[in-house]
């Protein structure tokens, strides 16, 4: 019996934790970190985007703490707040979220199976059935084409080989 998949070890816990927790000890400031993490790793247009995203929020929060006044009204500020709080709680989501992308199994495991291609069927009613290929026909065998002289050569050929072996059987033949 094969030992139990125990998932992953208390090292990866402990860095998606720590990553997941870099947007909210920066207060904001380093929420594009874990992004970056998984643009490197997976090297998707997505991810690179997502990281274009964070960093834009980053520029735009640090705009909003530093040219807010300091006698501005509640509702300004509470806006504000309201933002810097959202954004702390999504980039620590996106962080947390983003961080279940399949990773390489452990030897003696099977690889997870690769996604089955999408079939709309609507609700409650089966896949649709995969197409039936027929299997391929052999071609036909193709009659090579002469031409005259080609036929001609060939049995100027033959007529040859014959004389060679009856030369060969009678060397009284060689004689005119």
């Amino acid at each position: 019996m094969p030992p139990r998949s125990t998932g992953p070890g208390a090292a990866a816990i402990a860095v998606r934790v720590a990553f997941a927790l870099i947007p909210t000890l920066s207060l904001g400031l380093l929420a594009w970190v874990p992004s970056l993490r998984f643009a490197i790793i997976r090297r998707r247009n997505q991810d690179w985007a997502v990281l274009g995203l964070f960093c834009a929020l980053t520029a735009a929060e640090i705009i909003l703490v530093a040219y807010i006044p300091d006698d501005a009204d509640d509702g300004l500020s509470a806006l504000v707040g309201f933002y810097l709080v959202a954004y702390f709680i999504g980039a620590t989501l996106h962080a947390v979220l983003a961080d279940r992308f399949p990773r390489p199994t452990t030897p003696g495991y099977p690889a997870a199976p690769p996604p089955t291609p999408y079939h709309p069927t609507g609700y409650g009613y089966p896949p649709a059935p995969a197409p039936v290929v027929a299997p391929p026909v052999p071609p036909a065998p193709v009659e090579p084409r002469t031409s005259p002289r080609m036929r001609q050569v060939a049995s100027e050929l033959d007529e040859l080989g014959e004389y060679l072996r009856r030369a060969q059987h009678d060397p009284r033949q060689d004689r005119p």
